[in-house]
């Protein structure tokens, strides 16, 4: 009984850190984003300015 626990054990903690990693890569991806987010808002932001401008 206590080998298949470890085996419960060992799957689920395995199943766990798949789980961290999808969620680090995904984070990780979400903080991409936000980045290319705020320099295409900088980028926009800009454009309006220089149309003022003109």
């Amino acid at each position: 009984m206590k080998i298949k626990d470890s085996k419960a054990y060992r799957e689920t903690y395995q199943q766990w850190m798949d789980k961290q990693t999808e969620i680090n890569k995904t984070e990780a991806r979400l903080t991409d984003l936000e980045r290319e987010a705020a320099e295409l808002k900088q980028q926009i932001d800009n454009y309006k300015q220089q149309k003022i401008n003109d």
